[in-house]
């Protein structure tokens, strides 16, 4: 509760090297109070659960591979893949 005072009053701390894109923005969370955090044409803003989830955005690449592994999605690197041979 602390850190969310101290970012609502100095700002919230963007990681850059943790950013992704969810096919309309680029993402994050704060470093300090851990907030979704969404960046538009003015900057880094919070991510609005109601304003911004009206568009059918990519989960998170972490959450993407969860997704796809438990719905038998492509399959992890190095892994052999059958043979259309039969062999």
């Amino acid at each position: 509760m602390l850190k969310r005072i101290i970012c609502s009053l100095s700002g919230h701390v963007i990681n850059r090297h943790r950013v992704w894109n969810d096919g309309y923005d680029y993402r994050t969370s704060c470093d300090r109070c851990g907030t979704p955090m969404l960046r538009d044409v003015d900057g880094w803003r919070p991510f609005d659960e109601a304003r911004d989830n009206d568009l059918p955005r990519k989960p998170h690449p972490s959450e993407q591979a969860e997704t796809e592994d438990s719905q038998g999605g492509p399959p992890m690197p190095g892994t052999p893949l059958p043979s259309p041979y039969g062999n």
